[in-house]
């Protein structure tokens, strides 16, 4: 079966979109970025309507416009596409699946952390790697089971596409991202301040009864 092989130079065409892509050999976001906008065949804004994000020009713009600054301090060592199914079981007689790629960052120590907060430039330069199992979840009302099937299905190159760029875009824009971190930091910092006042008000209240 044909596949596609992600380089810095690949120029797609549209009968490649639906083209397995070749893990075997090493490319990082930036290289996929590079082809999304690149192309002599594929307008940006086609690889935008086909992955329902509105801003892959502004992340490859964002990746490259400012300095190289590797995740974490380098701690994170690659970025993992992981097939998921979902079950979904409400009732006895009630099933659900629901299948999609998901995107993680790898450390060091093989945990995986998560990614959606992190400026493009700083994923760009990062490998990304295929996992070799599935994950699957079953959601029931009293619990959630967790079971990884060592098989994973191959992914096209839309497919790969469209899962990191929804990735990307959780937040929206990069913009909209950066005034999410910011309302979730101003939302700490508050949360902070609370429970700082009411340790010293409790400090209070301990040291006059001690009194």
């Amino acid at each position: 079966m044909e596949q596609i092989v992600i380089s810095p130079t690949l120029d797609i065409r549209r009968s490649d979109l639906m083209l397995k892509v070749d893990f075997r050999k090493r490319f990082t976001l930036r290289d996929l970025m590079r082809a999304s906008v690149s192309s002599s065949e594929v307008l940006p804004i086609e690889i935008a309507e086909l992955t329902r994000c509105q801003f892959v020009q502004e992340f490859w713009d964002e990746a490259n416009n400012t300095p190289y600054c590797p995740l974490m301090d380098g701690k994170v060592r690659a970025l993992q596409l992981t097939y998921v199914a979902e079950v979904f079981r409400a009732e006895k007689k009630t099933n659900f699946t629901d299948t999609y790629w998901s995107l993680c960052g790898i450390l060091k120590n093989s945990k995986s952390v998560s990614i959606e907060m992190n400026p493009t430039y700083r994923l760009s330069d990062l490998p990304i790697v295929l996992s070799p199992n599935i994950e699957y979840r079953e959601f029931n009302k009293k619990e959630i089971k967790d079971k990884f099937l060592s098989f994973c299905p191959q992914i096209t190159l839309l497919e790969l596409f469209h899962a990191i760029f929804w990735h990307l875009s959780l937040f929206g824009s990069p913009e909209s991202r950066e005034q999410t971190i910011d309302k979730f930091v101003d939302a700490m910092k508050s949360l902070y301040l609370r429970k700082s006042k009411h340790a010293d008000i409790e400090s209070l209240k301990k040291t006059m009864e001690e009194q």
